[in-house]
């Protein structure tokens, strides 16, 4: 097992293995195989916050409807192994990273490849944090009674590298 995701709901389980990525229904006392996809093997696995898309991959990321099974898209960049898959907070955008050293912003709705940073070490993770900026207008705009939604551009991606640094891909900087 290289990874594993669970379904927001609960109820599903999606495991990454070297031969392939599996879907599990999750029961009382018991899982279930519900679904397996056979043509390429997985290191990373991520289910959308909404649990309605499924993100797996090791070389080329395939994006699977949870509800169907069926693939809906297949993304290609990395030119190595594939190390995590995080989702925006509203699933309007996902990060991928792998040992290739590289980061990549993939937009769910166009598919496109939204930016790219290449970085000299090997991703361990990615992961979004909310800027400081970001929580102090939303705590401000509360504090006055105003519904604030913010879009998922007001999150700092964030991505830890084998050469124990965090380097922030908004902001160009290495810590």
């Amino acid at each position: 097992v290289n990874s594993c995701s669970f379904h927001p709901s609960g109820d599903l389980l999606a495991v990454g293995t070297s031969e392939k990525p599996l879907l599990y229904s999750l029961t009382f006392d018991s899982l279930v195989l519900r679904a397996r996809w056979d043509s390429f093997s997985c290191t990373a696995v991520s289910f959308s916050n909404g649990g309605h898309l499924l993100a797996a991959g090791s070389l080329i990321i395939k994006v699977i409807s949870t509800y169907s099974g069926k693939v809906v898209t297949s993304l290609r960049g990395h030119n190595l192994t594939i190390k995590s898959i995080t989702w925006a907070p509203n699933d309007s955008f996902f990060i991928s990273s792998g040992i290739d050293g590289n980061v990549f912003k993939w937009s769910a709705k166009t598919w496109d490849r939204e930016n790219k940073v290449s970085l000299p070490t090997q991703c361990l993770c990615a992961l979004l944090a909310e800027s400081p900026s970001t929580t102090a207008a939303r705590n401000e705009m509360e504090n006055e009674g105003v519904n604030s939604n913010f879009s998922s551009n007001n999150f700092n991606i964030l991505v830890a590298t084998t050469n124990s640094t965090i380097f922030d891909m908004d902001l160009q900087y290495e810590r």
